[in-house]
């Protein structure tokens, strides 16, 4: 295995690695806000939010590892696509983007 698939081995382990405890940190937080809201506490919803917001920014998350890692590995177009793929779907979350 030369050194550029080591590189990019370690790129696809740290996406996977980010990817994965983004949805266990949202799944902790959608469950704490069920069970908040269950037995009445006005924190439940907030707790469902986080859990939302979280679960939203893991796309967002993977596209701005893969563009710093496309750019320290010499791959510029790729990660200025990568960028440009964060932001729109940053932009579409949040509702600033309307085809």
């Amino acid at each position: 295995m030369n050194a550029g698939e080591q590189a990019e081995r370690a790129l696809q382990k740290r996406v996977s690695v980010a990817l994965f405890y983004g949805c266990v940190l949202s799944a902790a937080l959608l469950s704490c806000g069920a069970v908040l809201f269950a037995s009445g506490s006005g924190l439940g919803p907030a707790f469902s939010l986080a859990g939302v917001a979280v679960l939203l920014s893991t796309p967002v998350l993977r596209a701005l590892l893969l563009a710093r890692g496309y750019w320290r590995s010499g791959e510029r177009l790729f990660a200025a696509v990568a960028l440009f793929v964060a932001v729109f779907i940053l932009l579409s979350a949040l509702g600033k983007y309307r085809p």
